[in-house]
């Protein structure tokens, strides 16, 4: 098996992504993968609490709403 890494600019993708972040944490279900938390890029606002799916059948990211008390940090977060 011959792997090719591709850059998101080589991808054809669709949807709402997320900005870019690290310390965060991603966990694949089913067809897709979920990343939540993390700490942003470049802001006055270091920590991120959005949680995003991206759907691997199509490439489709998009936004999920949480539900009750949001959390003021996720980061290093694991499912």
């Amino acid at each position: 098996m011959k792997l090719k890494w591709k850059s998101q600019d080589e991808l054809e993708m669709s949807g709402q992504p997320p900005q870019g972040r690290y310390d965060h944490g991603m966990q694949r279900f089913n067809n897709a993968i979920i990343l939540f938390g993390g700490r942003k890029m470049n802001s006055d606002h270091p920590f991120a609490s959005s949680i995003y799916l991206l759907e691997l059948s199509n490439l489709t990211w998009i936004k999920l709403r949480k539900k009750g008390s949001p959390q003021n940090m996720l980061r290093s977060e694991f499912c």
